[in-house]
């Protein structure tokens, strides 16, 4: 996209509002649908990371990371965007090296909980922190209690004052858990998940929880289920068309995008993007991601989709395949059918 407006004839200078925006290096029409466009790469090669929005900025932690598409090591780095600038940040680091964890924002507070540790995949890891972006010195992290068990590849999400982990693997992956940041204590009480699965996707859209996709044992579940905190029970609601794991979601105008993941049993990663509207319990079919990935992470601001990272082969393929793209997608502006885009919330992958 070129930035330049002074050779521009007189007639068209009314445009010029577009040399606002910071230059990007690909567009892509996505016709009536909205537009995907490259943004500046994340600074790390990375997948199986974690992001949530504070603000209008986008912070982006752990993950398997890489100077290349090659894996070298679990990271514990923390970055910040900023979409105004087109900027990344680096920030103070996570505490742990970390992969497959949650994350949320809540009352402008990063609360991660539970993933794996360095380069394993042992369940040893019950640790949860915090980390407030109005801190001293750029802000800091400081743990909070620690959750009933261990938990990873699992979703976070904020609502009511409380933060929820749903979903992943472990021994306590069926149990919905909440945390009481007032009390710093988990409560045990809530209904649990109906439908058993990991590498899920959550989002909440008029104080309701939605859980989509994701996968258990060999395969990928379409289910998606809702849960509403104000009554503790849960509603089936229409699956997603397209199956998948390892994805990632955000909340614009109400309705939950998604996209990309693993298409087990396929051994392909996907690009399709699917979008769930509540109010009608309906799915639509959105303009694909340019590119194909999975264990990826997102996150909204001002309406806009920011995609950041992931594996461009699923499985084991991941650790050779690690990416920096950061790809994001608005909405079309308004027409007979084709909803206002607005700000949204981040949920994880």
């Amino acid at each position: 996209m070129n930035n330049s407006c002074r050779s521009w004839p007189g007639f068209l200078r009314l445009a010029a509002v577009i040399c606002s925006v910071p230059a990007f290096a690909a567009e892509t029409d996505g016709g009536a649908g909205g537009t995907w466009i490259t943004t500046a790469p994340y600074p790390l090669f990375a997948s199986e990371h974690n992001a949530t929005v504070v603000e209008n900025k986008i912070y982006v932690a752990g993950g398997f990371a890489g100077s290349n598409q090659n894996f070298s090591g679990t990271t514990n780095a923390f970055h910040v965007y900023d979409p105004s600038s087109d900027r990344w940040t680096s920030l103070a680091p996570l505490p742990k090296k970390l992969h497959h964890f949650g994350i949320a924002t809540l009352d402008n507070k990063i609360y991660v909980t539970g993933g794996y540790t360095d380069d394993d995949f042992d369940l040893d890891n019950r640790a949860a922190y915090v980390f407030d972006p109005q801190g001293s010195d750029g802000g800091s992290w400081a743990p909070i209690a620690d959750p009933p068990a261990g938990r990873a590849a699992h979703s976070s999400v904020a609502v009511g004052g409380l933060l929820y982990v749903v979903g992943g693997v472990g021994s306590d992956a069926a149990a919905l858990r909440a945390y009481h940041p007032a009390t710093n204590t988990w409560d045990a009480g809530r209904a649990p998940l109906p439908t058993l699965r990991e590498h899920l996707t959550a989002a909440v859209v008029n104080n309701r929880i939605y859980v989509i996709s994701g996968r258990w044992s060999a395969g990928n579940v379409g289910t998606v289920e809702a849960y509403d905190p104000a009554t503790n029970t849960w509603t089936a609601r229409a699956s997603i068309p397209t199956p998948r794991s390892g994805i990632t979601s955000g909340v614009i105008n109400g309705r939950i995008h998604v996209t990309a993941g693993e298409g087990h049993p396929s051994g392909a990663t996907l690009s399709s993007h699917e979008v769930y509207d509540p109010a009608t319990d309906t799915w639509a079919t959105f303009p694909g991601m340019p590119t194909a990935r999975h264990g990826l992470a997102s996150g909204v601001v001002n309406g806009r989709w920011y995609v950041i990272g992931g594996g461009l082969l699923e499985g084991g393929g991941t650790f050779s395949s690690l990416t920096n793209v950061v790809e994001a997608f608005a909405v079309a502006p308004a027409s007979p059918g084709n909803p206002t885009a607005s700000a949204g919330r981040i949920v994880n992958v």
